[in-house]
C-alpha cells in the first residue's frame, strides 16, 4: 500500500571540523531512501554541534514493500551538494511496520533517537537526534501480501527464550536463503571514484542484499504457518575476480513462539530520546544493562561473520519431561509429537528447550572444495550447500540420530578456489 515516510531532524553532536574547508558554514542533511534524495535546509548553531530547528522532510512511497527492501539513509554534509563527508546512517524501517500490525496504527508508528554517524575512512564522527514517523493509506493486511514476511521476527541469540517471556510451540527446522549480486568493487566506476564512495557503495550493496534475503526467509517461516527466526546468522561472502560477485548467506531455525502471557508474540519497543540538547552519552548512560551470560556460555562461537567451522552434533529420541528431570533416557520413534523439535531436520540452535530430552550421538561434519569461475550461478552455490546438508544427515542417520543441532557453515576462498564447511 502507499505510504509516506516522514523525517525531522533536531541536531547533531560531536561533529569534528577542524580539517573541513567549510568549518564556519552550516551544515546539510542527505536523506536518502532507494533512488530518492532530500537535502535539508542549513544548519544553525556551531559547525560542531549544527541545529535543524525541527526540519522536516516527507518521502512518499507507492508500495510498503520496499520497506523491507530498502533502509532509510542520513548524511551529514558540508555542503548542499554533497556527498556526506561528515559521515552517515543506516537506519532499517521494517520495525515500523511490525510495530503497526501489531498495535493500534496511533499508537507506535515512529522512531526516535541518537544516531552514531559512521565514515569508512574514519570512524564514528559524531551523533545526530532524528525522528521517523510513518503515515499509511490502505487496510492494514501485511501477511495477504505474498511480497511481504512482516510478522516475522528475527533472533540472532541460537538458545531458546526464556520461558516467562516465550514460550516455544515448535521449533521447525533449518530456512536458508542466499543471495548473488555484483561487487561494485569490480565496476569500471570504481576507478573513477573516491575511496569513501567506493566504500560507501559496497555497504549499500550490503544493506540491501541482506535486507532482501531477510524477506524472503521470512516468506519461507510465514509458509511454515511459524512467526519468528531464532539463531539467525547472516555471513558475507567476497568472492574476488573468480567471479566479480558477493554472495549474502542467511539461515537460522524456524520457531513458533507464543507469549507467556497472552498467547502471541509481544512487541520489541523502540526506546524513545526527548530532544534535549543533552549529549546522546548522558542519554545511553540511562538505558537499562542487558544482562546475558557469556558469550562463549550461551553460543560457544564467535560472533564475527567469518569463523572457523563449528563440528554440528547429532542427536536421537526427543520428548517432553518435566524441568527438573536429567534423565538421558531415549524416547521409541512412535512418540516424537510430544516435543516441540521437529525430527529428522537441521537446526542452528546450540541450545534446546529444557523440557527437551535428548540422546548425543556424536558430532558430524562435512566439507568440500569447489572451483568458481564466471559460470557460477546461484542454483549452483545452492546445490554445493544442499549436498553438504544431506551428507551431515546420513552421517548422523549412521550414527543412531536422526536430527542434527548447532548448525553451522563456514566458507575459505582462495583465488577461485573455496573450501565450504558444515
Amino acid at each position: 500500500m502507499p505510504c509516506a515516510i516522514k523525517l525531522r531532524l533536531f541536531q547533531a553532536v560531536g561533529l569534528s571540523c577542524e580539517r573541513d574547508e567549510n568549518a564556519k558554514e552550516g551544515k546539510y542533511v542527505e536523506v536518502t531512501f532507494h533512488d530518492q534524495v532530500r537535502m535539508s535546509q542549513r544548519s544553525a548553531g556551531s559547525p560542531d554541534n549544527p541545529v535543524w530547528d525541527n526540519s522536516e522532510m516527507s518521502i512518499e512511497l507507492s508500495d510498503d514493500f520496499q520497506l523491507q527492501d530498502y533502509p532509510l539513509r542520513l548524511g551529514v554534509c558540508s555542503s548542499e551538494a554533497g556527498p556526506p563527508d561528515h559521515g552517515f546512517v543506516t537506519i532499517n524501517l521494517e520495525q515500523i511496520l511490525h510495530s503497526r500490525r501489531e498495535l493500534d496504527p496511533e499508537a507506535l508508528v515512529s522512531m526516535k533517537g541518537w544516531f552514531p554517524l559512521f565514515d569508512t575512512m574514519t570512524g564514528v564522527r559524531g551523533h545526530i537526534l532524528v525522528s521517523v514517523k510513518m503515515t499509511f493509506v490502505g487496510d492494514q493486511s501485511y501477511n495477504d501480501r505474498f511480497a511481504s514476511s512482516v510478522g516475522v521476527r528475527f533472533f540472532s541469540i541460537a538458545t531458546p527464550p526464556q520461558p516467562g517471556v516465550f514460550v516455544v510451540e515448535k521449533l521447525l527446522g533449518l530456512v536458508e536463503e542466499r543471495r548473488v549480486v555484483q561487487d561494485p568493487e569490480y565496476h569500471w566506476r570504481d576507478l573513477i571514484r573516491s575511496d569513501r564512495s567506493s566504500n560507501e557503495e559496497r555497504l549499500r550493496v550490503f544493506n540491501n542484499a541482506a535486507m532482501r534475503a531477510r524477506r524472503e526467509l521470512g516468506k519461507q517461516v510465514l509458509r511454515m504457518d511459524a512467526n519468528a527466526v531464532l539463531g539467525y546468522r547472516e555471513y558475507v561472502d567476497l568472492e574476488g575476480d573468480a567471479t566479480d560477485k558477493i554472495c549474502i548467506r542467511a539461515f537460522g531455525t524456524a520457531a513458533r513462539l507464543a507469549s507467556a502471557v497472552s498467547g502471541r508474540v509481544p512487541l520489541l519497543r523502540q526506546t524513545s530520546f526527548e530532544a534535549t540538547g543533552r549529549s546522546p552519552k548522558s542519554d545511553f548512560a540511562q538505558l537499562p544493562l542487558l544482562q546475558l551470560p557469556s558469550p562463549l556460555a550461551v553460543l560457544q562461537v564467535p560472533a564475527t561473520g567469518l569463523l572457523a567451522s563449528e563440528p554440528s552434533v547429532a542427536h536421537v529420541g526427543t520428548r517432553n519431561t518435566d524441568e527438573d528431570s536429567v534423565g538421558m533416557e531415549s524416547v521409541p520413534p512412535a512418540q516424537p509429537s510430544l516435543g516441540v523439535l521437529q525430527r529428522g531436520v537441521l537446526h542452528s540452535l546450540d541450545r534446546l528447550p529444557v523440557a527437551e530430552q535428548i540422546a548425543m550421538c556424536g558430532v558430524v561434519a562435512a566439507r568440500a572444495v569447489k572451483v568458481f569461475n564466471s559460470r557460477t550461478t546461484q542454483d549452483h552455490r545452492e546445490a554445493w550447500w544442499e549436498e553438504l546438508r544431506e551428507e551431515l544427515l546420513s552421517h548422523a542417520r549412521a550414527l543412531g540420530g536422526d536430527t542434527i543441532v548447532g548448525y553451522r557453515e563456514h566458507v575459505s576462498i582462495t583465488d577461485e578456489v573455496a573450501m565450504i564447511s558444515a
